[in-house]
């Protein structure tokens, strides 16, 4: 909370000002704290799936037909997506709650013109401050994509595999991967994968054109 904002609601005192910016502090913190999270959840689920993906193409590479190696390679793939999808289950409500977060606080900042600010302090802190954390949703979401951008690699790389290694393991995983997707979500509202940036471009904008058209008639 601006303590401008809140000085206009009750009169001024020290003690108050010092509970306030140490709620705001508080509150930062367990933002960055969620983002940073929800980022370090998506890098190594993405990674798992990149050792995977690793390893069908060394087999491809190598023309192994071993059924047994290729039904471990399968069942790993499988394990992978059930804890994948159990990470989501204990992170899609964080994932929910920032996503609105982030969304409110950018659209939030349109209103305030830098132009106006009277001191370069301000204008400084108001740009450092907005352009973090845009660059802070921007990677919660790019990290979070990967989780379904690398589990769907493998697939290429399957589809091009010989004729003489091809068994009933390979054609298992390949309905695995054509079938089970995985993505980390917000709470099933949504599913994050690249395309998701977009959309939000798209819904702040035309956000911010409906309160710029409302405000200005207000006004």
């Amino acid at each position: 909370m601006r303590l401008n904002l809140f000085f206009q609601m009750t009169s001024y005192s020290l003690w108050k000002a010092a509970v306030v910016e140490t709620f705001n502090f508080i509150g930062s913190f367990c933002w960055a704290y969620v983002d940073v999270f929800i980022m370090v959840n998506g890098i190594a689920l993405s990674s798992k799936f990149k050792q995977i993906s690793f390893k069908i193409h060394q087999y491809v590479q190598m023309e192994v037909s071993d059924l047994y190696l290729w039904k471990i390679l399968r069942e790993d793939y499988f394990d992978l997506c059930i804890l994948t999808k159990t990470v989501d289950k204990s992170l899609s409500n964080l994932v929910l709650l920032t996503s609105i977060n982030n969304f409110y606080y950018i659209l939030s900042q349109r209103f305030y013109n830098v132009e106006d600010m009277q001191h370069y302090g301000l204008k400084v802190c108001f740009i450092f401050s907005f352009t973090l954390s845009v660059t802070r949703t921007i990677c919660v979401y790019l990290f979070s994509a990967s989780v379904n951008l690398e589990s769907t690699k493998p697939l290429k790389a399957l589809c091009r595999i010989e004729p003489d290694i091809y068994n009933i393991e390979v054609e298992r995983l390949i309905r695995l991967i054509g079938s089970d997707t995985v993505y980390i979500t917000g709470k099933n509202f949504f599913n994050i994968r690249r395309g998701i940036l977009l959309d939000i471009a798209n819904a702040l904008v035309t956000c911010e054109i409906v309160l710029v058209q409302y405000f200005g008639k207000s006004s």
